[in-house]
């Protein structure tokens, strides 16, 4: 297998130019406003300039109507657009099958199924986790078995999703657990992992009632968004996330 690069998530010149300095294949741009590594489209036209055409460059879009993406591809310089909100099969066909990546939640036989025939160039895993309620060891028996999977044969960084209570990282003691659990998934093959610190029961409040919940904020794959941003799918989702104590 061919394996390729992708570096995300780029803001400033310093780290385009160490990117590509890295032999990175493919820059990623990040246009969704709520993501702390936005970059405005004249800052990412501007980057974009300096990069070798031999590196493909990428804009990560959240639920932009199609033909605004096709227009900050064309503005920007982006050969592909990765897609990581609910976008539809007939979005992507109309930015393009050949430059569209769409992330999506592979969980069941029939999200592959789906996956299988949405028309993208690749489909990209939104987390590479277990399905909800199969992981019943606890987090680090979860973190060995993912880390058992060729995660550097992956297209793009392959993220793992998890989810723990505010009570199970209150004080340094919990905290250094976690540190010490994430970096030796890290030495067991990991290559990301994405925390929402929450517990299940303001999940569900906010899902009844989401005018208390304005500034609740979770990890997607990929970004990190408003709960009441969410489609009433994936917020079910997020909150059927397995939720981790240390």
């Amino acid at each position: 297998m061919n394996v390729k690069l992708k570096i995300c998530g780029l803001t400033n010149a310093a780290d385009v130019q160490a990117a590509i300095d890295a032999g990175a294949d493919y820059l990623g741009f990040i246009l969704y406003p709520m993501s702390p590594r936005f970059v405005s489209p004249a800052k990412a036209r501007e980057l974009i300039k300096k990069v070798p055409r031999r590196i493909k460059t990428v804009g990560v879009f959240v639920n932009s109507p199609p033909n605004q993406i096709i227009e900050l591809m064309e503005f920007c310089g982006f050969n592909i657009a990765q897609l990581h909100g609910e976008e539809s099969a007939a979005d992507a066909l109309e930015i393009g099958r050949d430059r569209v990546w769409k992330a999506m939640v592979l969980n069941t036989a029939e999200d592959i199924e789906q996956a299988a025939e949405f028309p993208a160039l690749a489909i990209l895993a939104d987390s590479i986790g277990p399905m909800q309620g199969r992981d019943t060891n606890g987090p680090t028996a979860m973190l060995r078995s993912v880390a058992n999977l060729p995660q550097r044969l992956a297209v793009g960084t392959p993220v793992l999703n998890m989810r723990f209570s505010k009570s199970a990282l209150a004080g340094s003691d919990a905290r250094r657990r976690l540190r010490a659990l994430i970096e030796t998934y890290f030495q067991l093959g990991g290559l990301q992992v994405q925390i929402s610190v929450v517990d299940r029961a303001e999940l569900e409040d906010a899902l009844i009632h989401p005018e208390s919940h304005a500034d609740l904020i979770v990890r997607i794959g990929g970004y990190s968004t408003h709960f009441n941003r969410l489609s009433l799918e994936l917020k079910r989702e997020v909150i059927k996330r397995t939720e981790y104590s240390l």
